[in-house]
């Protein structure tokens, strides 16, 4: 049923982009016994921090994409009101009791964070929309949608961290606990692998990879797996090493290959991933 309900949302939404531009309005619908008002969309990414981001929040939240619960003081009759920028009063609560701290650091509800990002392109790759991390017209469409028929997130919440103190590990944290850790390697000295957060935005089961090491040699590795890119050109990948568990890249988050290949099934767009020190 969920399946069919994804699909006939995703018709709506193409139908809904086809009649109106990127920044129409929103024409009066009635849904419930419920008149849907006229509204205008905004178009949110990271950094923003307005009212709209806050009501964008409570509804990944009611819909299970963020870590987090929310907690109305009042009850929510609709977020099909007349602007985004009238969120409902409440409190929030983390879902899960064990969570990581880089994880609680990263939440702030009136901004739009890595983390908001990643909600929002797990509910784009759900939903069969573009994947880009922002949410427009067609997210908050979207949104609204999901919530009127109550579709919520079908995928647990994932969350990578990468330890680059010795011996270098990556975990996979799933729904308040540890589900998968493997040794890895990152960046040597002069080719580091950035320390912060940022979200898998490109995946590719094999591919080429090739550039210059720190020294200026040329290096090319045909058929690397399990490939999936979360800082411009830094990547979790598989590679085949003699050991792991210290930095010896020029960058990637390298790991046995059948653990990459078990991190690569885990994860998928819109997995956030931590690089600490």
């Amino acid at each position: 049923m969920g399946h069919i309900l994804r699909r006939t949302l995703a018709f709506i939404l193409a139908i809904c982009t086809t009649l109106t531009t990127f920044d129409a309005r929103l024409c009066a619908e009635t849904t419930s016994n419920q008149v849907v008002h006229r509204a205008t969309y905004p178009v949110l990414t990271e950094g923003d921090n307005s009212p709209a981001v806050l009501t964008l929040h409570e509804m990944l939240a009611d819909l299970g994409y963020l870590p987090v619960e929310f907690h109305p003081i009042t009850k929510v009759e609709s977020y099909f009101g007349p602007s985004l920028d009238s969120p409902a009063a409440g409190t929030w609560s983390w879902r899960f009791h064990v969570v990581p701290d880089p994880l609680r650091q990263l939440w702030d509800p009136t901004m739009y964070t890595e983390m908001t990002k990643a909600a929002v392109m797990t509910f784009e790759r759900e939903h069969d929309l573009p994947i880009d991390g922002f949410a427009g017209p067609r997210v908050f469409r979207g949104l609204q949608t999901a919530i009127a028929v109550n579709l919520r997130c079908q995928h647990a919440y994932t969350y990578l961290l990468v330890r680059q103190a010795l011996p270098q590990t990556l975990t996979v944290w799933q729904d308040g606990r540890i589900v998968y850790t493997s040794t890895c390697s990152t960046g040597v000295k002069d080719a580091a692998t950035h320390v912060g957060t940022h979200v898998i935005y490109l995946r590719n089961r094999q591919q080429k990879m090739e550039g210059t090491t720190p020294s200026g040699a040329h290096y090319r590795v045909e058929g690397v797996p399990y490939v999936s890119f979360f800082r411009k050109g830094e990547a979790i990948h598989g590679l085949t090493r003699a050991r792991y568990g210290f930095p010896q890249s020029v960058g990637c988050v390298e790991l046995p290959i059948e653990n990459a290949k078990r991190v690569w099934e885990l994860t998928d767009y819109g997995t956030l991933v931590t690089v600490t020190q």
